[in-house]
């Protein structure tokens, strides 16, 4: 009698711990959350105005992000009617790694017809960073107005720890080089190029006369990125995990003093 009414109680208990589990739902156990990955790519300075022809100003791209990155690329735009490139250094931060454009002097006169310059660098095999100048370019004005330096096609890597890459939501800040003025360049920038950008930080102005595709001469590409999703990040056990270990600890509580009965 002792024993049945052991057994009894046990399976009571187990049914009560699986019943009470299974109504409090999933928030019982709650992942910790994760900050979303994300970057931006900006221009600096913001803008220069009341240039005088003749003058040259160098203007840095800038990348910030929230996770370990290994490749970024952006195209340049701008109105080279108004201002061209006089020649662009990558920062030390990138040293070792492969960088776009290879062949500068071809790439540089291909942008001062077209208005666009493609720059890009993926770091060696097993580095990262968060925060770096990405390239300083020289601008020269050669007319009197106004252009935007843009931003467009801007892409942010990551490279994570278990070996997989990822793009991250990157938006983007332009810049504004007037010449012989103090009036910004209008129209205003679109936030088209990128889906996080609002539309105060997007930066694709409209050169005139438009600009056509780059030239292939601008130099090779970087390779190409394997984007492998990463998985979601979370610091608690999962539900179905949860839930499967309980059921375990049931069963394990009705079998176990059925079998002794037996004995």
């Amino acid at each position: 009698m002792g024993r049945a009414a052991t057994f009894a109680g046990r399976r009571t208990a187990a049914a009560v711990l699986v019943l009470g589990v299974l109504s409090a739902g999933p928030g019982l156990v709650t992942p910790t959350a994760v900050l979303a990955d994300s970057a931006s790519v900006s221009v600096a300075p913001q803008a220069v105005t009341g240039v005088a022809v003749g003058v040259t100003i160098p203007f840095d791209v800038n990348l910030d992000a929230n996770a370990p990155v290994d490749e970024v690329r952006a195209t340049v735009t701008f109105d080279p009617a108004v201002i061209h490139v006089a020649g662009l250094t990558f920062d030390a931060a990138w040293q070792g790694g492969s960088v776009v454009p290879a062949k500068p002097a071809v790439a540089i006169a291909n942008a001062n017809k077209t208005g666009r310059l493609l720059v890009g660098a993926l770091l060696p095999r097993g580095r990262t960073l968060s925060q770096a100048r990405l390239v300083s370019i020289d601008f020269i004005s050669v007319a009197c107005g106004a252009t935007f330096i843009g931003l467009a096609d801007a892409t942010v890597t990551a490279a994570y720890p278990n070996g997989s890459k990822a793009q991250v939501p990157t938006t983007v800040s332009a810049g504004a080089f007037s010449v012989c003025t103090g009036d910004p360049p209008s129209p205003t920038p679109s936030a088209s190029d990128t889906a996080s950008a609002t539309p105060s930080a997007a930066a694709e102005p409209t050169p005139s006369p438009r600009p056509t595709a780059a030239d292939p001469s601008d130099g090779p590409t970087l390779p190409p990125t394997d984007v492998v999703a990463r998985d979601g990040r979370t610091d608690g056990p999962t539900w179905l995990a949860i839930v499967t270990s309980l059921l375990v600890v049931s069963i394990l509580l009705l079998v176990v003093p059925r079998r002794r009965a037996h004995r």
